[in-house]
């Protein structure tokens, strides 16, 4: 069994009062203390070992878990991967480096960016490839649900 968890923003609920409260999936104390427990306690893979998993690649372990952030907002950067980081757990990092690097290129450019944003396959898009089948039927994945 796979489990997946789900976060949206890791910060203080007054951290950022513009931002809605409710996407805090965890406090940077709390999250810390979760990490910490599935460091311990699970095996964390990353999306790429899933998808080699269900084409029959590769065996996840019974304690597999992946992890997932919605949204890439400051505080991801800020309280989510120096923890991450110094846990060695994996998590989808590499397009918070894409959007420096692009963001960087464009200011070279001279060029000012109003509104930007990167999507990747969410796990309903990864259901849908693998089943051809919306996830609404047969019970699939809601990639709404967070921790």
């Amino acid at each position: 069994m796979l489990r997946v968890l789900t976060y949206h923003r890791i910060a203080e609920p007054n951290e950022r009062p513009h931002l809605d409260p409710s996407l805090i999936s965890a406090t940077p104390a709390v999250f810390q203390q979760q990490m910490l427990h599935l460091a311990e306690q699970y095996d964390v893979v990353t999306m790429q070992e899933v998808l080699e998993a269900v084409a029959g690649r590769r065996t996840l372990s019974p304690r597999a878990v992946l992890i997932t952030f919605d949204d890439a907002y400051r505080d991801f950067i800020e309280h989510a991967c120096p923890v991450l980081n110094r846990l060695t757990l994996p998590a989808p990092r590499e397009s918070l480096v894409l959007v420096e690097e692009a963001a960087a290129e464009l200011r070279r450019a001279g060029i000012g960016v109003s509104e930007m944003g990167l999507r990747g396959p969410t796990l309903d898009d990864v259901f849908l490839q693998l089943t051809g089948k919306p996830p609404s039927e047969n019970g699939g994945p809601a990639s709404t649900a967070a921790v």
